[in-house]
């Protein structure tokens, strides 16, 4: 049983570490404390640390959520495999970025992740189109801004070869080239 104090402490110790997190983020997203602008483009954040990657994710994707996306997932890995989620917006990225947060719970004990926001090039907004995207065999999860150019020739060759895709974007041919080539084909 925790006492009206004993939740204030709480409160004030996950509001330390919270900051403790901004901080080190801020760090690394502002080197030197010079302060940079939001570019129209998708955002990008990854963790690999002694702490649990989700926070310091989620920490990132709210700042960047602002920016006019169409969706917000996560990836990570621990003991138990690869998690992977993610949601297109119903209306705003804050809506996407919401989703993303009532899941990540998903993600809990691990210390590697990636988190992205997307700007659809390829592919509708849709779940299954938001990224980070993985390879069937679920060994490799990628994000990436831009567009692959010859991503359709990419795609025409490895489903040739029997590789089945889970979305239309051009970013899950890289992942499913990369789990390929780590499975040696």
């Amino acid at each position: 049983e925790v006492n009206q104090w004993g939740a204030t402490s709480l409160r004030k110790m996950e509001e330390g570490r919270r900051q403790r997190r901004l901080e080190l983020l801020m760090r690394h997203v502002v080197p030197g404390g010079e302060r940079i602008s939001a570019a129209p483009a998708c955002g990008i954040m990854a963790y690999v640390g002694p702490e649990e990657a989700h926070p310091f994710l989620m920490e990132g994707l709210r700042i960047l959520q602002n920016r006019g996306y169409d969706s917000a997932g996560m990836a990570s890995i621990g003991a138990g495999g690869m998690v992977t989620t993610k949601y297109a917006s119903s209306a705003s990225t804050n809506d996407a970025v919401a989703k993303l947060g009532r899941e990540v719970g998903r993600h809990a004990g691990h210390r590697v992740g990636i988190a992205h926001t997307r700007w659809a090039t390829h592919g509708a907004k849709t779940d299954r189109n938001a990224h980070p995207h993985c390879d069937e065999r679920r060994q490799v999860a990628v994000v990436h801004n831009g567009i692959i150019d010859n991503a359709s020739e990419l795609r025409a060759e490895l489903e040739a070869a029997g590789v089945h895709f889970a979305s239309e974007t051009d970013t899950e041919v890289v992942a499913q080239l990369m789990g390929r080539a780590m499975s040696g084909g």
